[in-house]
């Protein structure tokens, strides 16, 4: 085995520099689907096992205790991952769990004991593994305190959202559970092939993709952002205009940024509060005085998001009338 360490080189990334890499949306999108089984077959396999095929509630004890002994054998496997070959250790895991759920879920397998038992300890190692190793590979803090809060936010609201859905989706679906565990493990598969191997033990890329500034009404800003397209193309829009006037490796690229407010819309106010604070950074660097107080965007975006995005534009405005005053 070759080494590729990827916990021992330590590599400065942001959490913006995370958050704005497919590699980083790959692993969550894998890591969701994952947990999304799990908690689909937590939910409705005793069902299945004891409906479909009849088994007594011992022999469904049995397969889910399997399943717990195999997910703690995943912590080792889980550790190898973060140790060398992190990607095709995941592959190969998530390989595990989608034959683990056919297994298991497949009526004509799991009516054979060992063929059930394998599948339990296939799937539980499998789902171990991912478990483990993403939360991990995420939030492993190489960015510092705030990139290892952030990162491991996104993953434990990942986490609470599957848990929350994926009963209620399986709920219309009760009798297509070897269908529907199948389905979502080949797509996890399919988005975690493309994500680098080197993960984040290479430097971050270069990122910054600046935007001609664009002066706007702050009040026409707060109102237009009440309709949602409005409001992801102005996220667009200023954080490559900020990153023009206030370069930042803490602040996300433009597509990064209304990408992250669709899905983990939890994290808008630090992504409003990483505009201001790349704007204030840039005053300080100037001898300027500060613009907004970053507690008050981030109390503004968390209660009520357009009057935060307001007062970034009116920053922004300012800025861009410093900077054109500077250059004469």
């Amino acid at each position: 085995m070759t080494n590729q360490p990827s916990t021992d080189t330590q590599v400065s990334w942001t959490w913006a520099d995370q958050i704005s890499t497919y590699r980083f949306w790959g692993l969550l999108v894998f890591y969701f689907l994952s947990a999304v089984c799990v908690t689909s077959l937590s939910t409705f396999l005793s069902l299945f096992l004891t409906d479909e095929l009849g088994l007594q509630f011992r022999d469904v004890g049995i397969v889910f205790t399997v399943i717990a002994i195999a997910g703690l054998f995943g912590f080792y496997v889980a550790w190898v991952a973060t140790r060398w070959k992190t990607i095709p250790v995941l592959i190969i895991a998530g390989v595990l769990q989608l034959l683990g759920g056919l297994l298991i879920t497949t009526p004509g397998l799991a009516s054979i004991t060992i063929l059930r038992l394998a599948g339990a300890f296939f799937f539980g190692l499998g789902a171990g593994v991912v478990m483990l190793a993403i939360p991990s590979i995420l939030s492993g803090g190489r960015g510092g305190d705030k990139a290892f809060v952030i990162s491991f936010g996104i993953v434990f609201v990942v986490t609470h959202i599957g848990e929350a859905f994926a009963p209620a989706l399986m709920g219309a679906l009760r009798n297509g559970l070897g269908i529907f565990i199948p389905v979502c493990m080949i797509l996890g598969l399919i988005v975690l092939l493309p994500v680098k191997p080197s993960l984040f033990n290479a430097p971050p890329p270069q990122r910054i993709y600046p935007l001609v500034p664009t002066r706007r009404d702050p009040i026409s800003v707060a109102i237009l952002c009440l309709i949602p397209f409005y409001w992801l193309y102005w996220l667009y829009r200023a954080h490559g205009e900020v990153a023009s006037i206030a370069p930042s490796r803490n602040i996300l690229s433009p597509q990064a940024s209304w990408l992250a407010s669709t899905f983990v819309p939890l994290l808008y106010p630090v992504i409003a509060n990483s505009l201001i604070d790349a704007l204030n950074t840039r005053a300080s660097e100037l001898g300027k005085p500060s613009y907004s107080h970053s507690w008050v965007i981030f109390l503004w975006a968390f209660t009520f998001p357009p009057v935060a995005m307001a007062l970034v534009q009116s920053d922004l405005n300012k800025a861009m009338v410093e900077l054109t005053s500077q250059a004469t």
